[in-house]
């Protein structure tokens, strides 16, 4: 299972393996009463310019963001990987938005910085969990905003990812992801 978060076109997108994506509809967050998931969390613009680091810039290019999301993969008995797409290109600072990543409840990365692990921004990079197993028949994949100090307040950092790959076996490897240091 492929999607691009953000991605509104009618029709699936190719890659240049010839991956079909499909416009990625389906994932959970929390707001506020009477605000929409959609309007508020959606990158539904394509960001211009390049994107560095992949043959395939249309991936990275639309996005979902928030303080806290989630997405359930429903899938079948088996071991599996996830490939999370992330590129910076909508100015986020990702030392100071940086984020925790957990699937099915076990955290896998801690406070990550797209930026430095891509190496710099506009640039696509990929991360790779292998051995995945459903729970309850899916596969959780959660993003959480780190906490950090604001003014004298708490706050909740914004995370972000561009597309999800879902997919039976083992993925291949992807980047080693970079942590910031907690405050």
């Amino acid at each position: 299972q492929r999607m691009i978060f953000g991605y509104t076109g009618r029709t699936d997108w190719r890659d240049s393996r010839g991956h079909a994506w499909r416009p990625a509809t389906e994932f959970v967050t929390r707001l506020r009463s009477g605000q929409d998931s959609v309007r508020q969390c959606w990158w539904t613009n394509a960001t211009d310019g390049p994107i560095g680091g992949t043959a395939d810039p249309e991936v990275y290019r639309y996005g979902v963001h928030a303080a806290d999301f989630w997405v359930n993969v429903t899938v079948g008995p088996g071991k599996y990987h996830a490939r999370l797409k992330f590129a910076a290109t909508r100015g986020q600072d990702t030392g100071t938005n940086c984020f925790d990543i957990c699937i099915n409840g076990r955290r896998v990365v801690e406070r990550f910085d797209v930026n430095a692990t891509a190496g710099g921004t506009n640039r696509a990079v990929d991360l790779v969990f292998n051995g995945l197993e459903p729970r309850n028949g899916i596969i959780e994949v959660r993003l959480t905003g780190a906490e950090r100090l604001e003014d004298g307040e708490i706050v909740r950092g914004q995370t972000f990812l561009q597309a999800l790959e879902i997919g039976p076996g083992k993925g291949g490897h992807g980047a080693k992801p970079v942590s910031v240091p907690a405050q």
